[in-house]
């Protein structure tokens, strides 16, 4: 898994990003859990 950084410099930008974003943070909960 690779999160880059967003294109642009508003919020709109990070949005883009959620896909990614959370399942990066799912992963890290799921270990985190077992």
């Amino acid at each position: 898994m690779e999160l880059k950084v967003p294109n642009g410099e508003d919020v709109r930008a990070l949005v883009a990003l959620w896909p990614a974003f959370s399942s990066y943070a799912l992963s890290f909960i799921y270990i985190g859990v077992y």
